[in-house]
This record gives C-alpha cells, structure tokens and sequence, in this order.
C-alpha cells in the first residue's frame, strides 16, 4: 500500500476511529486512563506536527514537539524490552529489517514494545496521516527506547549503510554518547558537540568483552525482494558470502562486509567481473575496501584495476540504495 500523501492534513475521522486498534495493543495491566493520555498526546502531537510543516516545510522536523516529547518521556516505561532473554535491537534498511530481528534473532526492536507496538499496529502513515506527521514520533520514543540500553546487550542490523538514516543520526550517537561507552584522551569533543563520524569512531574501538557493560553486536543483511519475509534474509559474513549467522563487533566491519558482498556479487553475476574474479588470488579484498577502491601500490597499476573499482562503485551505490523505496529517512 502506497504512504499516505505528504502534502495532505491528517485525516482527522479516520485517525480518530484507529483509537480502539491503540487502546487493544496494550495489555491489561496498563490502566485506561494511561492509555487515553497516550491516545491525546498522540494526536495533539500529530496536529501539531502538521502545523510546524505549514509555517516550514524545512525546519519541521527539527522542532521540538512537545506532545510527542512529553509521550515518550512519561510513558517510556513502555519501551522497555519485553521478555527476558529478548536483546534490545537497532536496525536500518526498511521495516522488514525488523520483523527479522524480532522473529530470527528474538530480539526486541522499538516496534515491539508495548507503546511501539500499539503505534505501529495503526499504519497510521499509510491510511491517514503524511509521513512527516509520523517520522518525529518514532525519533521522539526512540530516543528513549536507546537511553534504556545502558548496561545491555544491543543487536544492530545492517541491510544498507546510509549515513543520512535516524539509525546513524541519532541512534548509534546516542549509543555511543551513553556512560557505558569508555572515552580516551583523544575524546576531546563534548559528547554534545561530538560529530556523527567521531562518535561512530568511538564505537569502533570497543574491544569484544572489553571494559564497556554495553555489548554491541553489528550483523550485515541481505535479501533479494525489495519487501522480503524474515526467511528471505541472511547475514553477511567478513569474506562478503551469505551465511546463516554472523556478528560483528564494529560497524566499519559490517559495513565492509555489505559492500564487499555486493563487490562480489557483482563479479559474480556480469561476464567482465567473472573473468576479473579468476584475479582475486591476486588482490586482497580486505585491502581494496580498505582503500575504497584507490591504487596504493608503487608497482605499475594492473589493467583490471581500473575494471575493478567501478565494479567497487557500482557496488557502494547498491548498498546505500538497497531497499530504498521503504525506508524512512528523515
């Protein structure tokens, strides 16, 4: 089903008759009064954020909204993690990303929590209200859904690597800004002045069951449809071959691995970097991600090189475009 129109006012009757789909998600032990107050600051949020689009269409998603901020601050024991032994988990690459995380890794993603769950169960974005309305409610309860990680284990998943997503943003510089996280004197910045790639710099030198109490595992997905079932993914080992489990403990590395899967893919699937691949005795993958694809060898250029790196290109752009069409970037 298509999104509903980013250039249309909420629908305010069919919005109003989705209550009853909010109130049901929640189970018996939250109290009706609770969930009324969640059902208003829900709405008051939404009409508010609808007007922030009317007086600029360009700084909207950075104001503040109150009633989205109030919901997830005060109801944010409902972003908890919902069963024991179920990790908290991130993801990015669509919202297939993370029934896969739920059902293949039993993990708990923000969908699955009880208020995310009752959000998510309306598709309010798809039957009557713009996207832009919706995408600062799921930041807002997501930055408390991250704050709530201290001291756990955290599953990050990984279908495309696109810097521009809420999943580099805002959620792994969260993580990486939290107390559990170990600074260096190289850490000079304030966390609040820090930028995204220092921050994510930061995550990087955690050392596997090292001193920080937030265990951080990264894993790198791969599914053919656009829209697959959790069936259709499988991870990405460190060699770029599809496997059926694999974890990483930095995100340069699951990133490594995404495009260097689609590198090979690519070599695999077309003639000219078939022919190329019979070459790989004689270059270190490893290596060539590592250099984005640039000559750093003092003996003369091999002809393939140049072949190579455009398969290299080529394959970068397919990773930051993988699931393109349904993921929610703000």
């Amino acid at each position: 089903m298509p999104d509903y129109p980013n250039d249309q006012a909420p629908e305010q009757d069919l919005l109003a008759s989705k209550k009853e789909v909010f109130a049901k998600a929640f189970p018996s032990r939250v109290q009706d009064s609770a969930i009324s107050k969640m059902w208003d600051l829900l709405v008051a949020g939404i009409n508010t954020q609808w007007r922030f689009i009317q007086e600029n269409p360009r700084s909207a998603k950075s104001r503040t909204n109150p009633e989205y901020q109030e919901l997830a601050e005060q109801y944010s024991e409902h972003l908890s993690v919902i069963a024991p032994g179920r990790p908290f988990a991130l993801w990015t690459g669509g919202i297939a990303v993370s029934l896969y995380a739920r059902e293949k890794r039993n993990c708990t993603t923000l969908e699955n929590t009880v208020l995310g769950n009752a959000i998510h169960k309306m598709n309010l974005h798809e039957t009557c209200v713009p996207w832009d309305c919706i995408g600062p409610l799921w930041n807002s309860i997501s930055r408390m859904f991250v704050a709530k990680m201290q001291g756990q284990s955290v599953y990050l998943f990984m279908r495309t690597h696109a810097p521009l997503s809420i999943f580099y943003r805002q959620e792994l510089t969260q993580l990486a800004a939290l107390p559990a996280i170990p600074r260096t004197p190289a850490d000079n910045s304030p966390d609040a002045g820090a930028t995204m790639q220092e921050l994510i710099t930061r995550l990087n030198r955690l050392k596997p069951n090292g001193s920080s109490s937030l265990g951080l595992y990264f894993v790198a997905l791969y599914a053919e449809r656009n829209n697959p079932t959790p069936d259709e993914f499988r991870e990405i080992d460190a060699s770029g071959h599809l496997v059926a489990r694999h974890n990483f403990n930095r995100e340069r590395d699951a990133v490594a691995a995404i495009k260097r899967f689609h590198v090979l893919k690519i070599m695999e699937s077309d003639r000219v970097y078939r022919e190329l691949a019979g070459k790989r005795d004689v270059l270190d993958m490893k290596l060539f991600a590592a250099n984005d694809g640039v000559w750093t060898g003092i003996d003369p250029k091999p002809e393939w090189w140049d072949e190579l790196a455009r398969a290299w290109q080529i394959a970068k752009a397919a990773s930051n475009s993988v699931a393109a069409s349904e993921m929610k970037l703000d």
